[in-house]
C-alpha cells in the first residue's frame, strides 16, 4: 500500500515538473503576436481591392483566428477558423467585393487570435488588433490649380478633410 502511494506521489511530483518547467510551453503567459502588411507607427497602408497579409506567430501554438470586417453597411465574417497548433499563421484576407468603397469612407477590422497553451483556466491567451482606416483619394494638380481644385474637392466631398500639399519648389501640387 505505502508502495502504491510513493509511485502515485513520484509519478504526480514528475508530471509537475514536466508541466511548470519553464522549458514547456503549456502554461505560456504570452499573447499570440499579430504582424500586419505595411503597418507603420499604428497605421496600415493598404489597398481595398488586394488581399491584406496578416501574420500570426504563438510559442505555444495558434489555436483560433476570428476576423471580423465592418463598415457602415455592416460587418461580415471574413475568417473564423481553427488551427492545429501551428506557431506561425500567415492569412491573405480579401475584402468584401460587395462593398463600394469611397473616399472618407471608415471601415475596421478586428482581428483575434488565442493560442493552444493552458494559461487562463485552460482556455488559453487572446490577442486582439483592432485596424480603423479612412481612405485615402489624392490628385496631382497643375500648379497654379491649387485653390480652384480643392473648392472642387470641396463640393464633391463634403465630409471629407481636403488639403492642398506643395511640391519641392514650394508650389501647389497634390490634393
Amino acid at each position: 500500500m505505502q508502495k502504491i502511494f510513493f509511485i502515485v506521489v513520484l509519478l504526480i511530483v514528475v508530471a509537475g515538473v514536466l508541466v511548470f518547467s519553464p522549458g514547456t510551453s503549456i502554461f505560456e503567459e504570452s499573447a499570440p503576436k499579430i504582424e500586419i502588411e505595411n503597418e507603420k507607427a499604428g497605421t496600415t497602408y493598404h489597398n481595398p481591392k488586394k488581399p491584406l497579409k496578416v501574420a500570426i506567430s504563438d510559442e505555444s501554438g495558434v489555436g483560433k483566428v476570428e476576423v471580423i470586417f465592418s463598415s457602415a453597411e455592416g460587418s461580415q465574417k471574413l475568417i473564423s477558423q481553427s488551427f492545429g497548433g501551428e506557431k506561425e499563421v500567415n492569412l491573405n484576407l480579401e475584402f468584401p467585393k460587395n462593398i463600394k468603397y469611397k473616399s472618407g469612407q471608415e471601415y475596421k477590422l478586428d482581428i483575434v487570435a488565442n493560442d493552444t497553451s493552458k494559461a487562463n483556466f485552460f482556455s488559453g491567451n487572446e490577442a486582439k488588433k483592432n485596424l480603423k482606416e479612412k481612405f485615402i483619394i489624392a490628385f496631382e494638380i497643375g500648379y497654379m490649380q491649387g485653390n480652384k481644385k480643392k473648392k472642387i474637392a470641396e463640393q464633391n466631398y463634403p465630409k471629407a478633410e481636403v488639403v492642398l500639399k506643395k511640391d519641392l519648389q514650394g508650389k501647389d501640387r497634390f490634393i
